[in-house]
C-alpha cells in the first residue's frame, strides 16, 4: 500500500527545523544583516537536506513498486541486498521537478530494517547532486531508537559533513544532530496525522566564513496536516563573536511567521518553503 510505503520512508522530516528565512520588514544595519546571513544560510541547509528527504518521500510513494511520474528522477529499488537500496537518477543536466526546482545526479538511500522497527538505520548519501545549481553533499543517518519513556517512537537524525557549494562559489557548511520524537500518527498508516517534535543542535560556518553554533531551546513541532509546517518552538544562533540571536516560531498556528530577536530589537520574517 502506498500508505505503508510512505511511513517506511518518512525520512522526509528528518532535519526539517529552520526551512528557508525571509526578512520582509524592517531597516538593516550591518549587525543585522550578519543576523540574516547567519540565520539564512543555515536555514538554507536545513531547506535543502529537508527537501531531499521529501524527494525521496515522493520516489517511494510513486513506485510501489515501479510507478513513476514525470520524466525524472528515474527510481531504482534493491530490496534483495542487504541494506536495502533506492538510487534517483536525475540525470546529468537539470531536470525540473514538480516543485519547480532544478535538480541533476543522484540520491543514495539505504536502510536495514521498516521505519517503525527499533534499530533501522536509513543513510542518505549524494553523487554528483545539485540542486537549483547547488552542489550537495554530505551524509544524513536517521536511527530509529525504539520507544523513549512517554513510549513514543523516537529517532537519532545526524547530518555530517554537509557542504552546499552555491552556484557563485561561495560554500556553507554544516552538521547537525537532531532528536526526532513521533508525538502522535504513529499508530495509523496515513501520514496527515503525524506531528513530530524536534531537538537538538547545528553548527557551521556561513557562506561569508562566519562560524555559528545553533540550539533548539524550545522543541520544534511538525505538523504534517498543516503542510509540514513548522507550527512552534525556539532556536538560539550564536555566531562567534556575536550576540545570540532567537528565532521563535510561534505558538502552534498553521501559518509562515516567526520572528528573529537580537538583544532588544525584533524582526518579522516569513519562512520561505
Amino acid at each position: 500500500m502506498k500508505t505503508s510505503i510512505l511511513k517506511t520512508f518518512t525520512i522526509c522530516l528528518v532535519s526539517i527545523s529552520l526551512l528557508g528565512l525571509v526578512v520582509t520588514s524592517c531597516q538593516k544595519n550591518s549587525d543585522t544583516a550578519n543576523d540574516e546571513s547567519v540565520a539564512a544560510d543555515n536555514a538554507t541547509a536545513e531547506a535543502n537536506f529537508s527537501d531531499i528527504a521529501r524527494i525521496v518521500d515522493v520516489a517511494a510513494i510513486e513506485n510501489g513498486l515501479g510507478k513513476t511520474t514525470g520524466t525524472c528522477p528515474a527510481v531504482t529499488i534493491d530490496t534483495m541486498s542487504t541494506p536495502h537500496s533506492m538510487t534517483l537518477d536525475f540525470g546529468s543536466s537539470n531536470c525540473t521537478g514538480a516543485d519547480g526546482k532544478l535538480r541533476r545526479g543522484k540520491i543514495i538511500v539505504t536502510w536495514t530494517g521498516k521505519y517503525r522497527q527499533s534499530g533501522t538505520v536509513i543513510t542518505h548519501t549524494f553523487v554528483d547532486f545539485y540542486q537549483n545549481d547547488n552542489k550537495i553533499e554530505g551524509t544524513k543517518t536517521v536511527t530509529n531508537n525504539g520507544l523513549n519513556n512517554a513510549g513514543h517512537i523516537y529517532f537519532t537524525v545526524q547530518v555530517t559533513n554537509a557542504k552546499i557549494t552555491k552556484a557563485s562559489g561561495k560554500i556553507i557548511s554544516w552538521n547537525s544532530t537532531r532528536t526526532r520524537e513521533w508525538i502522535q500518527g504513529a499508530n495509523t498508516p496515513a501520514v496527515a496525522d503525524d506531528i513530530y517534535n524536534i531537538t537538538g543542535s547545528a553548527s557551521g560556518t556561513d557562506a561569508n566564513g562566519n562560524a555559528y553554533s545553533m540550539t533548539i531551546t524550545k522543541a520544534l513541532t511538525i505538523d504534517f496536516s498543516c503542510q509540514y509546517h513548522l507550527t512552534s518552538g525556539t532556536i538560539e544562533v550564536t555566531p562567534t563573536g556575536k550576540a545570540t540571536r532567537v528565532i521563535d516560531y510561534g505558538n502552534g498556528n498553521c501559518d509562515d511567521d516567526a520572528t528573529l530577536t537580537v538583544g532588544k530589537k525584533t524582526i518579522a520574517f516569513k519562512i520561505k518553503r
